[in-house]
């Protein structure tokens, strides 16, 4: 498959003290960041010949505090980053995976879900703590060695 592929750990990410110190905007331009770098990997593999067009991204929340990081502030970011992307990147994501969900963690996507394109509904794939199921399924979609270790693959961690 000709796409590139972007990981997203956010696991240990501590998104309520970010917003309760004031550093929401400092997130956010970090997220916008992160989407706008996917965008120049693509646009680079353009120029080096390669007939690509679209990302997957992998998102592992294992050990994402839920209770924590579901307050009415937080939501909001989620909130922002998922109109971000569908105003600004709309059709430039192959698939959006979701790894390592912790059981409850569909409150939060159904508090998002509705400011999603029924397109971003369709990509969205959300895989509980079982790494053998969405192993399996990252099997079927991508190389190994396109996917960091943390993904069941070989690729090293800062390989481009």
């Amino acid at each position: 498959m000709n796409i590139i592929v972007a990981t997203l750990d956010m696991g240990d990410w501590d998104l309520r003290s970010a917003v309760l110190q004031g550093r929401m905007p400092r997130l956010l331009r970090y997220l916008d960041w992160y989407q706008e770098e996917i965008i120049r990997q693509i646009l680079a593999a353009q120029d080096n010949g390669k007939n690509v067009t679209r990302a997957m991204v992998l998102v592992d929340i294992e050990g994402f505090n839920l209770l924590q990081h579901l307050c009415p502030a937080c939501m909001s970011v989620f909130i922002r980053m998922t109109l971000g992307m569908e105003s600004h990147y709309p059709g430039f994501w192959e698939e959006i995976v979701v790894v390592g969900a912790p059981a409850g963690s569909r409150i939060g996507l159904e508090a998002v879900r509705p400011v999603m394109s029924p397109q971003t509904r369709e990509i969205l794939k959300i895989f509980d703590m079982n790494k053998k199921q969405w192993s399996a399924y990252l099997d079927e979609r991508i190389s190994p060695d396109q996917r960091t270790a943390r993904y069941g693959g070989t690729k090293k961690s800062n390989d481009s």
